[in-house]
Parts: C-alpha cells; structure tokens; sequence
C-alpha cells in the first residue's frame, strides 16, 4: 500500500511538472511547434516507405503522450493551434 502511495505521489508530481513547463510561455511555444513539427496536425504516412511512416508515427506519439498529460482535448488542441496562429508562433 505505501509502495502505490509513493507511486502515486512520483505520478502526480510528474504530471505538475509538465503543466508547469507547458504552461508557460516558453512552453507553450515549444509545445506548438512540437505539434507543428511532429506530424500531430498532418499525416505521418510517406508513400511506399513503411520505415520512414513508422519513424514519423514515433515522432506524434511522444507529442500526443505529452498532450495526454495535459490532458487536452481535441477542442482545446484546435484553440491553442489557433492562439499560435494569431501569435505568429
């Protein structure tokens, strides 16, 4: 039971930490062109090269891990595309 608490504890504190970093400014810079960059808003397929498809699916599922952390939703991925975009970031 004590071994799940510090489990739990190490959990959350994880979790504080990247809405911390996430949050910011910066973060949030970094964020979005994560999501840019990593094929979370574009296909990751690359015609006749499963290697290279598969890579780039890599490359989303590290972004999409950090946006289950954040625990964003569809919508609220889409306003913050659309915050950058009025921002120029």
């Amino acid at each position: 039971m004590a071994n799940k608490v510090g489990i739990e504890k190490k959990q959350m504190r994880k979790c504080e930490a990247y809405h911390r970093i996430f949050s910011s400014p910066d973060g949030k810079i970094v964020l979005h062109d994560m999501m840019k960059t990593h094929y979370v808003l574009s296909t990751t397929h690359v015609n006749n090269d499963p290697i290279s498809t598969a890579h780039n699916e890599g490359e989303r599922n590290a972004v999409i891990r950090i946006l289950a952390v954040l625990k964003v939703t569809p919508a609220k991925m889409q306003r913050m595309m659309e915050e950058a975009t009025d921002e120029n970031i």
